[in-house]
């Protein structure tokens, strides 16, 4: 895990633009009702509103509810790293 802010915005970016990829392909491909080359073509040319979108949710409004909860319930500070 992310243990600065670098670290943290490398890691944002990069499950951001893997998991808003599949999901676009995921979603194109099941209203096609298959899995192809125009699928992939389709899910890439809506993927750069998607990708900015769960970008500036991620790191404005969840990012910091999560480690809200997450250091509130989860994880205690005798806790081992």
């Amino acid at each position: 895990m992310p243990t600065n802010k670098r670290e943290s915005l490398i890691y944002t970016v990069l499950m951001c633009f893997v998991m808003v990829l599949w999901m676009s392909v995921y979603n194109v491909a099941m209203q096609y009702g298959h899995l192809s080359g125009e699928v992939v073509r389709d899910a890439w040319l809506g993927f750069p509103v998607a990708y900015v979108f769960a970008m500036c949710c991620d790191w404005f409004l969840v990012s910091g509810i999560a480690k809200g909860f997450a250091f509130r319930f989860l994880v205690k500070p005798e806790d081992a790293p």
